[in-house]
């Protein structure tokens, strides 16, 4: 998603311009969230025959819960093109792929959520810079 956004979003902002775009990516694991449907786009077939036409419905979903909102929060830990992960993300990574992360020191005035199996303050990593 972030190099999407550099190599190709970016690019055409600049060259209409418009100021850069830049993307922070928060991922969690859990299993507190649902699927919700909030509403519905309404429209009319594109059929040019009016006895013809259908009404077309189409649903709004979005995904709420508790790991959602985790995941969400750790966005304003990080700056712009950059991830956030959560402890339990890094803890299913292997060896190698915990080399291209780095925990992120806040203080608990900060971030103050707490792991449910270790009661202590929720760790999140980010990537290591380059």
């Amino acid at each position: 998603m972030i190099k999407v956004v550099q190599l190709g979003i970016n690019p055409i902002l600049e060259q209409y311009g418009y100021p850069e775009m830049g993307v922070r990516i928060g991922i969690d694991i859990g299993d507190q969230n649902a699927v919700l449907q909030y509403g519905w786009d309404i429209r009319r077939s594109n059929d040019d025959n009016i006895q013809n036409q259908q009404i077309v419905k189409n649903p709004h979903y979005d995904i709420i819960g508790y790991t959602v909102n985790v995941a969400v929060k750790m966005t304003g830990l990080v700056k712009p093109n950059q991830v956030a992960i959560g402890q339990l993300v890094y803890e299913t990574l292997d060896e190698k792929q915990k080399l291209a992360f780095e925990i992120l020191n806040v203080g608990t005035d900060v971030w103050s959520y707490v792991s449910n199996r270790t009661g202590l303050i929720y760790s999140v990593y980010t990537n290591v810079s380059s």
